[in-house]
């Protein structure tokens, strides 16, 4: 076995939550999605990086994963950019009327930002 090298910089940075009961109610869902975009938003600003695709990901009370995923052209660690993302990945998970055990959300295709170029007085 190799050991685990965590000197490499991460390839996703991913938050979830397992409800005590299984959740139906969409403004929970919601309520949950924004505690999680927040938490991993904090993450991605931390590690200096931008995010290209965002993702939920779902469990049903059969225990089965559904994950839907929303990718952007240009990287981004603006919160409700990520935010929105995540809620059109929910919505196109369509489990508006089943009950939902976990969500999660998560954040790939992570990129440094493109320093800014600065011109001195003599350039």
């Amino acid at each position: 076995r190799q050991p685990v090298d965590g000197s490499r910089p991460a390839k996703t940075i991913s938050a979830e939550t397992t409800f005590d009961k299984d959740v139906s109610d969409r403004g929970q869902l919601e309520h949950a999605l924004r505690d999680l975009t927040d938490r991993v938003t904090e993450r991605l600003k931390t590690d200096g990086v931008r995010a290209r695709t965002v993702y939920v990901k779902l469990k049903l009370p059969d225990f089965s994963l559904v994950s839907r995923q929303v990718s952007r052209t240009s990287p981004t660690d603006d919160v409700e950019t990520i935010f929105r993302a995540a809620r059109s990945a929910l919505e196109k998970s369509h489990v508006e009327s089943r009950p939902v055990r976990l969500i999660g959300v998560g954040l790939s295709g992570l990129e440094h930002p493109e320093p800014d170029l600065q011109l001195t007085l003599f350039d």
